[in-house]
This record gives C-alpha cells, structure tokens and sequence, in this order.
C-alpha cells in the first residue's frame, strides 16, 4: 500500500508541476506582448502640432544646409551633433539652392524643434523642425 500512495502523490505532483509551467508560460507570453503592444505604441505616436508650446528653442550658427534622402531638407549646425530636418521640405515649395543662399554657413540662427521623444531615437539625435529664423526674417513656419 506504501508504494502505491506514493506513486499517487508523484503523479499528482507533476500534474501540478506542468499546470504550472503552462501557466507561467502564459503569463509570461502576456506580459511580452503588451510590453511589444506599448513599444509600437510609442514608436507610432505621431508628433505633436506646429504650436509654440509643442517646441524648444535651439539656438545656433548654421553649418550647412544639405538634403540627404526623400523630400526631406536637412540642417546642421557648428558644435552641434545633432541633425535637424524639415520632414517633406520639399513638398511644401522649399528649394535646396534658396535655402543655402538664405542660410549661408556662418548664419546664426535659431530653430524652433518638436518636443517629441520616440524610441527609434531614444537620444534625440534627429529633430523635425518647426520654424527657422534669422535675426532679421522667418525662412520656414509650420504654424
């Protein structure tokens, strides 16, 4: 009768044992699907509007004006690393040689860039741009 009670509390224990896994693999399974579902979340977010309060003021000397890929118009600016762009420039009747002669190196300049954090550039490298100003004129608004 001792061999047979405890092979019933065996059995019984690795049922229990494999319930468990299955639910902790469930759980598990869960918890990194709503982990994906708020890093896509995060990643899609769209940037906010073209409004004063939405943006923060960099203030530089322009280094080069430059278009790299798409539609896209591309600034840089002296001892700054970062990459500033004016998302589909182009398409908003913005021209490559205009913008160069309007902002020749040397130009101070003050830029006014979204407040907005994503993680496919968790450090805030590249900056979409909101407006451009010179001392003396404005050479982009979105708002």
């Amino acid at each position: 009768m001792l061999k047979y009670e405890g092979k019933i509390k065996i059995e019984r224990f690795c049922r229990l044992e494999k319930n468990t896994y299955v639910q902790m693999n469930k759980v598990l399974l869960y918890a990194l699907g709503g982990i994906v579902f708020l890093f896509l979340l995060l990643i899609l977010r769209p940037v906010p509007k073209a409004i004063p309060e939405n943006c923060k003021i960099v203030n530089g000397t322009m280094a080069r004006v430059d278009s790299l890929c798409c539609a896209d118009v591309n600034f840089f600016l002296q001892n700054d690393d970062r990459h500033f762009y004016l998302n589909r420039g182009f398409e908003n009747d913005l021209a490559l040689e205009e913008l160069r002669t309007d902002l020749p190196a040397g130009t101070p300049v003050t830029l006014y860039v979204f407040n907005h954090w994503t993680p496919l550039d968790p450090g805030g490298r590249m900056a979409p741009i909101a407006r451009i100003e010179t001392d003396d004129e404005v050479i982009f608004s979105a708002w």
